[in-house]
């Protein structure tokens, strides 16, 4: 598997396990010290965006 194919694999299991909700598999993508920095500036915790997506406080 070439970088692009790499690359596409990891974005399409990103995507798939955000609509599925899937947060052990998000945190396995994540790096320990992931930080989500939304379009508005505001920065958030691997762990605080997975909650958030857990809860259904994060919405996407």
């Amino acid at each position: 598997m070439d970088d692009r194919e790499t690359i596409r694999d990891l974005y399409c299991r990103y995507w798939q396990y955000m609509i599925d909700k899937e947060i052990d598999g998000l945190r396995g993508l994540m790096a320990d010290d992931y930080v989500l920095m939304h379009m508005t500036g505001a920065k958030q915790s691997g762990e605080t965006f997975l909650n958030g997506l857990r809860d259904g406080t994060f919405n996407y």
